[in-house]
């Protein structure tokens, strides 16, 4: 009898932890949400010839106007509109 209280016992003292590693997980998820989410729908000073790539989400046509070819390499302002990460390539003509 004693060993089935132990076991609840047990049991209770891991309920705060559980609840703390959801809330710490949801936190995070919630975080990273937040970071990637985009803000704008329409795209600013991208995907244009000379211009850096759109970032993911950040315009309809993707990372480079039509006709235009994305090239690696971003020179300039990179930063995307829509979230914290920056744009590694460059939209040029053919």
């Amino acid at each position: 009898m004693t060993h089935s209280i132990d076991a609840a016992d047990q049991s209770l003292r891991r309920q705060p932890i559980r609840q703390f590693s959801y809330s710490l997980a949801n936190v995070c998820l919630f975080l990273l949400i937040a970071l990637v989410a985009p803000t704008q729908v329409v795209a600013q000073n991208c995907g244009g010839n000379g211009q850096r790539a759109c970032c993911l989400f950040e315009a309809e046509f993707g990372a480079c106007m039509t006709g235009l070819l994305e090239i690696p390499g971003c020179e300039g302002d990179c930063q995307c509109t829509n979230s914290v990460f920056q744009s590694t390539s460059s939209c040029v003509l053919p």
